[in-house]
């Protein structure tokens, strides 16, 4: 009995150890590779769903044409072709007037692309750079920084340099660009 046993305990491991092998060497890469193909096509939706989402857009777009003046008037309002800094310089200085700020000086230079960097390209365009000499108290030039942002002009501040005063006050000098052009 304990040859028969023997060879059934033999038999029943080597169908064990090739059943684990079969697992380890042919299966096993398979699953891996649907795991993977799994994630590609999942990534593959998520792209596919990005596109139908722009071209639900385009075609909302192309049905209403006056969206899309509005938005291109807006566009240009904040982009112009030209730097017509004049106007730019006004609203800057009606700014400060609002928020009680000394407005000591103010520079402009012209500089030609400047490049500005989105998620996939770069792209350049054209901008005078201005300086700004203020004082004031902290929170006026705070809420004229906060303008800045709201300004019908799209402009960056690059450098802020902050210096207090013996009288209580701050000065405060900005440089940033201004944009425009396509």
């Amino acid at each position: 009995m304990s040859s028969s046993f023997r060879k059934i305990v033999l038999a029943i491991g080597a169908y064990l150890i090739i059943f684990v092998a079969i697992i380890v060497f042919a299966l096993k890469p398979s699953l891996d590779g649907l795991r993977q193909n799994r994630q590609k096509v999942s990534s593959k939706q998520t792209d596919l769903n990005q596109i139908y989402d722009k071209l639900d857009y385009l075609q909302k777009i192309s049905k209403n044409p006056q969206d899309l003046e509005s938005n291109e008037k807006i566009v240009n309002n904040y982009w112009p072709d030209s730097s017509d800094i004049s106007q730019f310089i006004i609203q800057t200085e009606n700014l400060a007037n609002n928020n009680n700020l000394v407005l000591d000086n103010v520079s402009i230079n012209e500089i030609k692309n400047t490049k500005t960097s989105s998620n996939k390209k770069d792209n350049s365009s054209n901008g005078s750079q201005f300086s700004l000499s203020l004082k004031s108290s902290y929170p006026s030039i705070l809420n004229f920084i906060k303008g800045m942002e709201t300004l019908p002009r799209f402009n960056s501040i690059s450098l802020i340099n902050l210096s207090g005063t013996t009288e209580g006050s701050i000065n405060v000098q900005l440089t940033g660009t201004v944009y425009y052009g396509k």
